[in-house]
């Protein structure tokens, strides 16, 4: 087969290849506005749930990779044992975890019940506060006397 055939079968397979694409394609069943809609109120939830500890493993990992540390290596640099070295009794770390955990919850159930995208997208915003807080207050040395 010399080149120029070659070129015209690459040609005809190529087309027929997007033919059959734009043929299974109009076979498609796309999704709805409404559900796409309630999906997404529903991966928003799902989000919500594990913030704290999605947040806490990812920029711990982020922190130690930029350092150049070696992963794989046992660490104590996890914002909860950061707040333990900066003078957090246990009970005040797991308290402080436990609330704002109950705080996404309630975060997660609105953005489900509430079926506006607005105040789903604010309560997402707001747990990503509510995490920052507590990791930028556990990364932060205690003054003595606080409670």
């Amino acid at each position: 087969m010399n080149p120029g055939e070659k070129i015209k079968e690459w040609a005809d397979r190529t087309k027929q290849f997007y033919l059959e694409v734009r043929s299974e394609m109009r076979k498609v069943s796309w999704p709805g506005r409404q559900e796409v809609f309630s999906t997404t109120l529903i991966v928003i939830a799902a989000v919500l749930l594990p913030l704290y500890f999605v947040a806490d493993t990812g920029l711990t990992i982020v922190r130690r990779a930029r350092a150049g540390e070696r992963l794989s290596v046992a660490h104590r640099t996890h914002f909860y044992q950061r707040a333990r070295d900066n003078g957090f009794t246990n009970m005040q770390i797991v308290g402080r975890v436990l609330a704002v955990n109950i705080g996404l919850v309630v975060l997660a159930a609105l953005s489900v019940v509430a079926h506006a995208p607005l105040s789903s997208v604010l309560a997402l915003l707001a747990g990503c506060g509510l995490v920052a807080w507590l990791m930028i207050g556990f990364a932060s040395p205690r003054a003595t006397g606080d409670v």
